[in-house]
Parts: structure tokens; sequence; C-alpha cells
């Protein structure tokens, strides 16, 4: 979820080629402003990748034109708002910073206070995370194909990935001493299977009756309707309020995949965003000939191509700087060292999942080795781990040159970043670091409206 963050402005420093701009640091990010920002000045956040909304951009006058007038207005955001990264006379800004006095017009800012999160203010939505027009009409379309089963199955205990957030929103968190590990981002389509125990439901026959009849009736009558359309005038019975009880009807183990946010029903057809391609069926067959322990859920990053060639991530990645277009090329493409039509996938995480729905992670040592036994990649890992021993800019300034530069399995395209893991007793998460150069890349290509990010409907 996209959200401002109340910071304090740091680190104000001269532009190294504007004379009227200056940089400065807000929670760890390298941003452009002007001339009249002080530092240490409390004030609001917006890192890219999300958008402001119109109410707040008229009332601080931030659009370049109004977008219901078309009346000049001095700013420089376009119509849809959005929060960007970008290099301005060669410096890179990651996103945009306001001082408390641009939020007075909604009425209050008592709860601005350091550290406060939020992306709507006394009522008033301020920001949200952005999408492109081709990924929201992406992310409308649902998986319709494929028969249903007469009796529904539980798959709960197939757990999804918890969210990884901003490493640099928590850094301030993070206890002193707790063990950090530093492994790569990769840029795919997230994927999980699991060897899970599932549960069949049935409707509680206990539950009949009239109501339960007159829903059966409709039912059937709707479904006729939809053939006999001289039907649909008396199919208007409007039964009473009822809900029918699943109950369980027989537990058993069995093989399950998914994407990040959608569990593959193996009895339907699957069609999501590749469009039956099916290289995530081959995935859940090869891991299903390795054998699962019961209870165990791996999760892992899919890279390269589709069967039928195209690049998972897509080919919208244009490149415009000139030292980045010397060193990766006009375009780049996240191939991880596969061969067209080649997909690979690197593990991140396993769990195993008890009966009860507890979930027990593997640390990063156990991963290797686990992944070692089946012969499957695990994510590489960007340092040796370490105990963090409390001082925050001493932590950000040993990952910061870990997120960016080539990425290490395929030097033709940069790394998306890293992920930060934090193991300690008070805190067991993992936080993400997204490289200056990917975000520059990611930027250049949502400019396209036609551009679909993969991640967000995967």
């Amino acid at each position: 979820m996209y959200k401002a963050i109340v910071c304090k402005i740091k680190n104000v420093r001269a532009h190294p080629n504007g004379d009227r701009l200056r940089l400065a640091t807000v929670q760890g990010f390298q941003i452009i402003v002007g001339l009249d920002q002080e530092e240490g000045e409390l004030g609001v956040f917006f890192p890219s990748d999300g958008c402001l909304l119109k109410d707040h951009c008229v009332k601080n006058n931030l659009y370049r034109k109004n977008p219901d007038t078309g009346e000049e207005m001095g700013g420089y955001f376009g119509p849809n708002g959005r929060v960007k990264a970008l290099k301005l006379r060669g410096s890179i800004s990651e996103g945009f910073w306001q001082p408390i006095s641009s939020f007075k017009w909604t009425g209050s800012t008592s709860a601005l206070e350091e550290g406060y999160e939020f992306d709507t203010l006394n009522g008033h939505k301020i920001c949200e995370k952005y999408f492109t027009p081709a990924t929201k009409n992406a992310m409308s379309k649902k998986n319709k194909k494929g028969k249903t089963n007469t009796l529904k199955v539980d798959r709960s205990m197939m757990h999804e990935h918890y969210s990884t957030e901003q490493l640099r929103y928590y850094i301030n968190k993070i206890p002193k001493g707790a063990l950090i590990g530093v492994t790569l981002k990769m840029h795919g389509t997230s994927g999980r299977t699991g060897l899970i125990k599932s549960t069949k439901l049935k409707y509680n026959p206990a539950k009949l009756g009239w109501n339960n009849l007159v829903w059966r009736v409709e039912d059937w009558m709707k479904k006729l309707s939809r053939k006999h359309k001289f039907l649909k005038p008396i199919s208007k019975i409007q039964p009473k309020t009822f809900t029918l009880v699943p109950k369980e009807d027989k537990k058993f183990w069995e093989y399950v995949s998914g994407s990040r946010k959608v569990v593959i029903d193996p009895d339907k057809e699957y069609v999501g965003y590749y469009n039956g391609d099916p290289f995530r069926e081959k995935i859940h067959k090869q891991i299903v000939d390795l054998g699962l322990k019961k209870g165990e859920v791996l999760y892992y990053e899919i890279v390269g191509y589709t069967e039928n060639g195209s690049l998972i991530m897509g080919n919208n990645f244009e490149i415009e700087d000139k030292k980045m277009k010397k060193q990766y090329g006009k375009k780049m493409r996240f191939t991880y060292g596969c061969e067209e039509g080649q997909c690979k996938i690197y593990v991140y995480r396993i769990a195993h999942i008890t009966e009860d729905g507890h979930e027990i992670d593997l640390p990063r040592s156990l991963v290797e080795a686990r992944c070692e036994q089946l012969g499957l990649n695990v994510v590489p890992e960007m340092c040796e781990s370490f105990i963090y021993d409390g001082d925050k800019e001493k932590l950000a300034e040993k990952l910061q040159p870990l997120t960016d530069g080539p990425d290490p399995t395929d030097n033709r395209h940069t790394r998306e970043g890293i992920v930060v893991r934090v193991e300690h007793k008070d805190m067991f998460n993992n936080f993400k670091w997204k490289g200056e150069t990917f975000c520059e890349v990611e930027s250049i290509a949502k400019q396209n409206p036609n551009f679909i990010d993969t991640e967000e409907i995967s």
C-alpha cells in the first residue's frame, strides 16, 4: 500500500548543476528541492510510484495546467499527479517533498508528527499508488474460465507471502542485535507451491428447509432464463435472506500452486495475465516431481521468458540516460541469463504451515540446504549476514551500494534492488530497497499508458 510519511529534511546541499536547485535526503531517499527548504524542516515525503490526487494538487498549484480549465498553474505535475523517480540536470530525485504548511487546506495538520504515515488526512484522500491505464485494465479482468467444483475446497492453508515494505520507512525500528541478511531482489513474477492439507466442503443438510428450497428454485429459474428469454418475467421470486452453511466433508493433502495473490485451483483452467501460457503449470509439475514435505510451501520468483518467447517482465524498458545506454543498450531486457522460451525459478522463502495455520519460516541457511536437496536455485545473497549494531546511518551506508549495479545473474541488465531480512525476537520481517537505476528505468516505462506492471496483477 502506498503512503506518504512525515519526516525531516536532512543533508541539504548544493546541486552540482543547478544554482537554483539543491539536493537533500529524506528517509534515506535523495530528492531535489528549491532554495527555500531548510535543514531539519518537518514535511511530508511522497516516494516514487505513487500519485497525488486532484484536490491536493489544485490547492497547492502543483499541476502544470489546471486539468479542468487548461489554465497555467506553474507546477510540474501532469494531469495524473504521478510522483516518479527522475534525473534533473544529472542528479536523481526519488520522490517529492512538501512542507507541513502545504496541508493546511485539509483543515487540520495536528496528526502530522514525525514518522506518521498516511494516504488520507482529515477525510481528504491525498495520495495513492500509481497504475498505468493498461495495468488497471489488466487488474480488473478476472479468471472466469474452467469448471466449478460441485464440492467447494478450502485451501486457506496456502498462505500468501507477507507484504514487503520499504526498508527506509522502517530502518529506525530495526532492533539492535538483529541478524541482518541481504539478498537480491529479482524482477520477475511471484509464485508459490506447497503440499497443503485441504478440506472439501459441502452444504449442511440440517439447514435445508423452505428458504433453501426457494433459493434452489430461484437459482434453477435463473439458469433457464439465460437460455429462454420468455422465462425472465416469472423468475422474480425474492427468497428470504438465507445463507447456506458449509461443513467439512473430507480433509486431504494436495499439491497447490499460486501466483502472488491467486491460488490456482487444480480443477480449473488457469488463464491469468499470460493468457494460458503453461509455464506456471510446468513449474508446478516440476516441484511435485521433486516432492515436498507435508505443510511445506516454497515461495519463489519466476524470471526469464514465457514459452511463447515473451519476456515475463515485458520489453518496454526504454533507456534514455546516455551512460546507462552505453552499459545496457537501448532497451533493458530482464532475461536473468535465460534463453528465449526458457524460465527459471529462484526460491526466496520456505515456510512450514501447521494444520492450525501457524507459519514457521526456515532461516536462510536451511533455505539454502533445502534448495540444494531439491536441486532448485535460491536467490543470491549480496553479502554475509551480520549483527546490527544499532547505527542506522552506518547500516544505510553499508546497504545502499548493494542496491544498484549490474545484476549478478546477468550483467546485461540492472538489478532491481535488494531484500533485507531482519531476524530478532522483536522483529522478523523482510524489507525492500529498490536501486536508483531500476527506479529510473521503471519510471520511464510507466510513462507509456500501455505499460502493464505484471507484479501488480500476478
